[in-house]
């Protein structure tokens, strides 16, 4: 099931990418990029505090570990879009365009594959850490069990 999740969430966002510089439509690298940002901000900063508020023990670790890929992910994905920003700057300095045919648009594919690979990278580095706190929060959960969270009993 996991596999399922990485390889189909992975495939959607290169696709997406991929459109985006075959159509050169970089606008909308922006308007992708900046939410997936938010959300890998988000997430670590809402696993480093709840890692920040539990006891010592597994759970403190698995949140701290969760928050530090998500950081991780979201710094893989600011150097892709950086990358990303620096290629397209240069194209439009020099007036190049991918909307050339034949080998120069396989050329800005090959040459825009850097960027989509760090932000790639960061895709999963974000999944790896989700996956660790998943097991936590995907369980059934007891009225009992809810209660002795709540007291901080172990």
């Amino acid at each position: 099931m996991q596999w399922m999740l990485h390889l189909g969430g992975g495939f959607t966002l290169f696709v997406a990418f991929l459109l985006v510089v075959l159509l050169q439509q970089f606008e909308a690298f922006a308007k992708v990029i900046v939410p997936i940002l938010a959300t890998y901000i988000a997430v670590a900063a809402l696993m480093y505090n709840r890692g920040r508020a539990l006891r010592k023990g597994p759970s403190k670790v698995r949140s701290l570990y969760a928050a530090e890929r998500a950081v991780q992910a979201a710094l893989f994905t600011v150097v892709g879009a950086a990358i990303g920003a620096v290629i397209f700057g240069w194209a439009y300095w020099f007036g190049l365009s991918v909307q050339k045919d034949g080998g120069a648009k396989n050329a800005w594919v090959l040459i825009y594959s850097l960027p989509l690979l760090y932000i790639m990278a960061g895709y999963t580095s974000f999944l790896l850490g989700l996956r660790v706190i998943a097991k936590e929060f995907l369980r059934p959960l007891s009225a009992k069990e809810a209660a002795r969270r709540l007291r901080g009993a172990p």
